[in-house]
């Protein structure tokens, strides 16, 4: 049988501090990744970035990147 996933920390930050990561959906067949831009930085207006386990990624609720 296929053990059962657990859960990672959850959230983190990018390396150069602009965003916030969080896994969220996390079973064992899928994931999605958000990457959400902090408060002052060049990125705060652009909107989240996110990816699945089906490598779909998209930017905000409608750009694709």
């Amino acid at each position: 049988g296929v053990a059962a996933a657990t859960s990672p920390s959850g959230s983190g930050k990018s390396k150069d501090d602009r965003y916030t990561i969080s896994i969220t959906n996390f079973t064992a067949t899928t994931f999605t990744l958000t990457a959400t831009p902090k408060a002052g930085t060049p990125q705060a207006g652009d909107g989240n970035l996110t990816l699945n386990e089906q490598g779909v990624r998209a930017w905000g609720t409608s750009k694709v990147w």
